[in-house]
């Protein structure tokens, strides 16, 4: 379960709840957080704002939460990017919402992005973890080149060598730099 004591207000914008509604809504829960109040008041730099003592440093926009979007680990082997489309928390470290532009794409990026040559890119863009883990940030993920597919090449009955091999032949890989991916991604496992 997560704590999120905010809500939209009319205006669309994400607004703390009051500590009156809190208390009426979740009493449990305040109980909880009442007992530890105090330890709670020990952050510093968080007594110091304007914040109610219960209220976390840096609330995210709850209209992302709603929005269909990927969500990936933050902290992986290699890119495992899934779609969810319910209510789902995410910091914005671990999600990334598709542009309405680009949603008729949605399937083959997701393809894309879980495939060895965008795991292979991304290692080498990311910053490497130890056992050639890598760490997903949007920082990171914004500098991952997106492909986008020809008209009607039926990637979703592709099996995923088909795809792949589609891949490489789009953007144009010699037998060299295809052994260079494909023995690069896992070889460190």
């Amino acid at each position: 379960m997560i704590f999120y004591p905010y809500h939209i207000n009319e205006k669309g914008n994400t607004v703390v709840i009051s500590e009156e509604q809190l208390m009426a809504t979740a009493p449990n829960l305040y109980n909880y957080l009442v007992q530890r109040k105090d330890i709670l008041l020990s952050r510093e730099y968080f007594v110091k704002s304007k914040k109610k003592w219960y209220e976390l440093w840096n609330p995210r926009k709850m209209e992302h939460f709603y929005h269909r979007k990927f969500v990936f680990s933050e902290i992986g082997y290699v890119n495992d990017f899934i779609i969810v489309d319910e209510c789902f928390y995410m910091d914005s470290v671990c999600g990334a919402e598709l542009l309405a532009s680009y949603s008729q794409y949605e399937g083959f990026i997701q393809r894309y992005l879980n495939s060895k040559l965008a795991t292979y890119i991304y290692k080498k863009i990311s910053v490497p973890k130890a056992n050639g883990y890598s760490i997903y940030k949007n920082a990171f993920l914004k500098s991952l080149p997106i492909l986008l597919p020809a008209e009607n090449i039926g990637y979703t009955s592709m099996t995923d060598d088909e795809f792949t091999t589609y891949l490489y032949e789009t953007i144009g890989l010699t037998k060299e730099e295809i052994d260079i991916v494909e023995n690069a991604v896992y070889s460190e496992a």
